[in-house]
């Protein structure tokens, strides 16, 4: 059975269907683009970002099992949509997270969540090369396997 090459996603918001490479790894500059069971069955997608704005030409799928993308979500939704977020957050001090705006109980969440996904985003992660370009040529894209 071949691995697929590219998954089909329709973008609502651009009114078109986007065809997005699988890849195994996602770019280290790359975010989990938090958009829920709205992503294609079987697949998180991650993307670059500016400010709150996906780039979509750079978006990636990345095949993961139901309970790691159900994680990643989870993550996604509390700020923590990569690893460098996830160490960042782990390695916060809490009194420092409160000082960031959140109060004692999304606290909790939010660390939690980063340390759920620290090790599905270590090994979805090319931490070897950390930038992207629109080519996907930064990441390695899936090879079709029998």
């Amino acid at each position: 059975m071949q691995k697929q090459k590219t998954v089909t996603y329709f973008a609502k918001w651009l009114n078109r269907e986007l065809t997005i490479p699988v890849v195994e790894k996602i770019p280290a500059d790359h975010v989990v683009w938090f958009i829920g069971d709205n992503a294609p069955a079987g697949y998180v997608m991650a993307c670059t970002v500016n400010g709150h704005n996906i780039n979509p030409e750079t978006l990636k799928a990345i095949r993961v099992t139901d309970a790691d993308k159900e994680t990643l979500n989870r993550a996604a939704a509390w700020g923590n949509a990569n690893l460098a977020a996830c160490k960042k957050t782990i390695a916060t001090p809490d009194i420092e997270l409160d000082r960031g705006g959140w109060c004692s109980y999304f606290k909790g969440a939010r660390k939690e969540s980063a340390i759920n996904a620290l090790p599905i985003f270590e090994r979805i992660t090319d931490a070897t090369n950390p930038t992207a370009d629109t080519q996907g040529a930064s990441c390695r894209l899936q090879e079709a396997v029998v």
